[in-house]
C-alpha cells in the first residue's frame, strides 16, 4: 500500500471522509486532468492545505475540490490517505461561504510566455515536468515547446 506524503502545515488536521463538497458541479475534472493532478500528487505530495468553512459539525471544502476527489480515487485505489492539513477560511453564513469560494478560484493574474519563461529558465525541472504534471489554460504548451526546452 502506497502512503500519501503530506509536504505542508495547517492550522488543522482532518480525514477526508470529515470534508464536504461546497462546490457542487461548479467545476469538472476530465481524466486528463484528474491523471496530472494524481501523478503532481504522488511525485510532490499533498502540498497546499485545504481551505475550509466550518458550518457547525460540518467542514466545507471552500478550495482543493479537485484534490478531494482524486484522492478519494486514490483511495479507492489502495492507496493510505492520512489526516490532511487544512486552513480555516471564516464566513457569516453559507451564501458568504460560496462568496470566498469564488474569490478563492478566481485568477486575477496572468502567466504569460515571456513570464513562464523567466520563471522557468533558472530552474532544474525538465519542460516534460511542467507539461507533464500542469495545466495552464492561458499558455500553449505546444507552440513554444521547443523554445523552453533548449
Amino acid at each position: 500500500m502506497k502512503t500519501l506524503k503530506v509536504t505542508c502545515q495547517g492550522a488543522d488536521l482532518s480525514s477526508l471522509d470529515d470534508l464536504t463538497e461546497l462546490q457542487g458541479e461548479l467545476k469538472e475534472l476530465s481524466e486528463e486532468n484528474f491523471q496530472k493532478l494524481k501523478n503532481s500528487l504522488e511525485r510532490f505530495g499533498f502540498n497546499f492545505p485545504f481551505f475550509v468553512w466550518r458550518d457547525g459539525e460540518k467542514k466545507l471544502v471552500l478550495d482543493g475540490h479537485q484534490r478531494l476527489r482524486t484522492l478519494k480515487k486514490m483511495r479507492e485505489d489502495g492507496w493510505e490517505i492520512p489526516q490532511l492539513p487544512v486552513a480555516w477560511i471564516d464566513a457569516e453564513n453559507y451564501s458568504d461561504a460560496k462568496r470566498r469560494l469564488l474569490n478563492a478560484v478566481s485568477q486575477y493574474g496572468e502567466i504569460t510566455k515571456q513570464g513562464f519563461h523567466d520563471f522557468f529558465v533558472d530552474t532544474d525541472f525538465t519542460w516534460q515536468d511542467v507539461v507533464g504534471d500542469l495545466r495552464m489554460p492561458e499558455l500553449d504548451f505546444g507552440s513554444f515547446a521547443l523554445e523552453f526546452s533548449e
